[in-house]
């Protein structure tokens, strides 16, 4: 329970530093948010919570693990292309004088099984500009996306480069 004091004071003193002055209604609304996430993770203790240690195999070791970092860290500037190259598109729409956006909902199909890379991929293809991920089908292992542009063709072999990714890291 020390634990949890502790928690609730860290907490506590996070709002009131992002809050800003401190006032008697900053700080009783403060309490009142952190006894709410606290309730929570009670509860979650409880069931077990909302991970599930089977959805990522562990590292087979060290070097292993180490791999999985890495090339983690070497989809970064990757993502960070994929983002720069989508909003200059979603600009470049926002500016034109005749529309040629053909929004719409594709349907894209995965190869990933893990479910942390499943989320991990659905909400990086939802931080690229112009798409969002609004939908997976659990039967059919696909993803269905609204596309600012759903006749674009990269848009597929995009999700496809981010899913290997996705499979070197979590699979």
């Amino acid at each position: 329970m020390a634990k949890k004091w502790f928690l609730i004071l860290i907490l506590l003193l996070a709002w009131l530093a992002l809050a800003g002055a401190v006032t008697l209604h900053k700080l009783l609304l403060g309490a009142v948010l952190v006894m709410i996430a606290i309730w929570i993770d009670l509860k979650l203790e409880e069931t077990g919570g909302w991970v599930h240690e089977e959805e990522v195999p562990p590292p087979a070791g060290l070097i292993d693990h180490l791999r999985r970092v890495l090339v983690a860290v070497a989809f970064v500037p990757i993502f960070l292309r994929e983002v720069y190259l989508s909003a200059l598109n979603v600009a470049r729409h926002a500016v034109e004088i005749r529309s040629t956006i053909y929004p719409g909902i594709v349907r894209v199909p995965t190869r990933l099984r893990s479910k942390t890379a499943i989320v991990v991929l659905g909400n990086l293809i939802t931080l690229t500009p112009g798409t969002l991920t609004m939908d997976f089908d659990e039967q059919e292992y696909c993803y269905y996306v609204h596309c600012i542009d759903a006749t674009a063709e990269e848009d597929p072999s995009v999700i496809a480069e981010m899913e290997g990714w996705m499979r070197r890291i979590f699979e």
